[in-house]
């Protein structure tokens, strides 16, 4: 493990989190929670798979529509 020399180290040692994942940065100035199970910020309203999808941006619109068009010139409706 490559560290920055500059920096604090601090580490998280967690054990029984099986029935409360919530977990809080003791390091000084932090205090912040996340989960022990899927180790993203603290979801306490939603299960891991659900944080873990509202925090995926949304997909993004195809670029090309049915209405645009090949270089070759052939709609993208009847391409192959």
């Amino acid at each position: 493990m490559i560290t920055d020399p500059a920096a604090p180290g601090f580490a998280v040692v967690a054990t029984g989190c099986a029935s409360c994942p919530k977990l809080t940065c003791l390091a000084p100035g932090c205090g912040a929670s996340f989960c022990y199970h899927c180790k993203a910020a603290w979801h306490p309203t939603q299960t891991c798979d659900a944080a873990r999808r509202a925090r995926q941006p949304p997909p993004r619109a195809p670029d090309i529509s049915l209405g645009d068009t090949l270089d070759h010139g052939e709609c993208i409706a009847h391409a192959h």
